[in-house]
């Protein structure tokens, strides 16, 4: 399966199999990389990729784009609005996500 890394301006196409976890696609990804891994924070559709997630549960298809965020202190915790697994479309929030993050556009 192919998956797209949007990361600013660009598209990243990394190719993977349903059955991998999300942490196994973080470490596979080559968009900024100057930033150290635990910095790298993967979203899609609203819903944040945790590392133990396998691909196929997380409702990703063959071409599909993945937002990579970046979290500049995972120790510090940012308001923000995100979906959550048992949500069905709707977005709860806020949430406190461990870290600050920049959202690329």
């Amino acid at each position: 399966m192919l998956v797209y890394i949007k990361w600013k301006a660009s598209l990243e196409p990394v190719y993977c199999h349903e059955t991998d976890s999300v942490g196994e696609l973080r470490r596979r990804m080559m968009s900024a990389a100057a930033a150290p891994l635990e910095h790298k924070l993967l979203v899609h559709k609203g819903l944040r990729l945790h590392d133990d997630m396998i691909l196929s549960d997380t409702g990703l298809e063959d071409d599909c784009t993945i937002h990579l965020v970046l979290n500049e202190n995972p120790f510090e915790g940012k308001k923000m609005l995100v979906k959550t697994a048992a949500s069905s479309g709707s977005v709860e929030g806020p949430h406190i996500l461990k870290s600050t993050c920049i959202v690329a556009a």
